[in-house]
C-alpha cells in the first residue's frame, strides 16, 4: 500500500470517527461531501477509482438504516464501479441485506446476490479461515432477511 492509499485510510477512519454519533441520513451528506475532498488524494484514475469505491462502501454502510429507496441508488453506483475482492462484495450485500428489510421482492435479491457471493467463494481459492469468515458473514446476512422478513 502506498504512502497516499495510508493516508487516505487514515483520513477515512478518522471521518468515520466523527460521524459516528450522527443520525444515518447527516452521515451519508456528510460522506458525499467528503467524497468530493477525497478525491483530491488521487493521483492517477485508479487511485481515484479506489478512493471511489472506498468512500461508498462507507455511504452504504451508513445508508444500510435508511429506507431501501435511499439505499439503492448507493448500491448501483458500487456495482457500475465493480468490486476489488469477494470479502468486499459480500460486505456491501450485507448492507443491502440490512437495507432492504420490510421490502420482500428486494429482499429475494439480495439472496439472489448473496448466493451468487457463496457459489463465488467456493470457486475461490483463499484459505479456509477467509472462507469460513465469509461463510459467516453471507449467512449472518441471510439470517437478518429471515428475521426482517417475518
Amino acid at each position: 500500500m502506498s504512502t497516499r492509499s495510508m493516508k487516505f485510510a487514515e483520513a477515512v477512519d478518522r471521518k468515520l470517527l466523527s460521524l459516528m454519533r450522527l443520525p444515518p441520513r447527516n452521515q451519508v451528506a456528510a460522506w458525499l461531501e467528503y467524497e468530493k475532498e477525497g478525491l483530491s488524494f488521487a493521483r492517477s484514475p485508479g487511485e481515484c477509482r479506489e478512493y471511489r469505491c472506498r468512500i461508498l462502501e462507507q455511504i452504504l454502510m451508513s445508508a444500510s438504516r435508511l429506507p431501501w429507496k435511499e439505499f439503492e441508488p448507493y448500491l448501483r453506483r458500487r456495482d457500475a464501479l465493480g468490486y476489488s475482492s469477494l470479502d468486499v462484495k459480500i460486505s456491501v450485500d450485507s448492507f443491502a441485506a440490512i437495507a432492504a428489510a420490510g421490502h420482500p421482492e428486494v429482499q429475494q435479491k439480495i439472496v439472489r446476490r448473496l448466493a451468487r457471493d457463496l457459489v463465488a467463494l467456493g470457486r475461490c481459492r483463499a484459505s479456509i479461515g477467509f472462507r469460513s469468515q465469509q461463510i459467516e458473514a453471507i449467512s449472518s446476512a441471510l439470517r437478518r432477511l429471515v428475521y426482517y422478513s417475518e
